[in-house]
């Protein structure tokens, strides 16, 4: 049974699902495994997939296509027996000493973890930072964490862990959201336990004009995720 399980949905990701897979068989630690769920991928995904020869990976193809949220979660429910998740999409990567760092601060009283991105263009390179970020290490409880991601998106899904235990009892990512999934899959998190963010970098984020976009409406997609789910 592997501590750690990554889960990569992907679709028509053939020019950058390697270099996620790459990113995840450099990581400095040997307890884990990577799971890959194809939604029904029209060029050469599966090709690229049937190629690939490491113990680490399991890869699932499928005849059927799905939204993302029913997709995400057919590739969430090939894992049962890990102790957490770590969230990965393709074109984006993993830190290679991210499970190292997680060991560091995981506890029996926290559900969510999450930590620094930093930004990957469409060249791979790492992008300065320019956002601010916290130093220190902090952990909360729901009612704080309701306050803090509701105003702003402080949790990036990229190389951010959860207890599987905790997914699977809220019942997976929520289909009512089509672009907050993420949102309330972490307020639901965040009522099994702990939330704690840590300063180190967990992964790369790779950015595109799709990206770009739904950062730059998360205010007002937020407001109508808070008026849904609240009023």
């Amino acid at each position: 049974m592997p501590k750690y399980s990554i889960v990569l949905p992907t679709y028509n990701s053939a020019d950058e699902i390697m270099q996620s897979i790459k990113s995840c068989l450099d990581i400095n630690y040997s307890d884990y495994e990577l799971i890959i769920s194809d939604n029904c991928s029209s060029d050469n995904t599966e090709k690229i997939l049937n190629e690939i020869k490491s113990d680490k990976i399991k890869f699932f193809l499928h005849d059927k296509i799905l939204n993302k949220t029913d997709n995400w979660n057919r590739a969430y429910s090939y894992i049962n027996n890990s102790e957490y998740f770590i969230s990965l999409h393709s074109g984006s990567m993993l830190d290679k000493n991210i499970f190292i760092n997680l060991d560091k601060i995981i506890n029996k009283d926290t559900s969510l973890i999450f930590g620094r991105n930093q930004e990957v263009n469409n060249n791979n390179q790492i992008q300065k930072n320019r956002k601010l970020f916290f130093f220190l290490k902090y952990s909360m409880n729901n009612s704080n964490f309701t306050k803090l991601i509701l105003s702003q998106p402080v949790v990036s899904i990229i190389g951010t862990c959860f207890r599987t235990k905790d997914f699977f009892s809220i019942g997976g990512w929520n289909n009512k959201y089509e672009h907050n999934q993420d949102t309330e899959m972490w307020l639901q998190l965040s009522k099994k336990g702990l939330v704690t963010y840590t300063p180190k970098i967990l992964g790369y984020f790779k950015t595109n004009e799709q990206n770009i976009t739904l950062l730059t409406n998360y205010f007002t997609r937020n407001l109508n995720f808070y008026y849904d789910k609240y009023f």
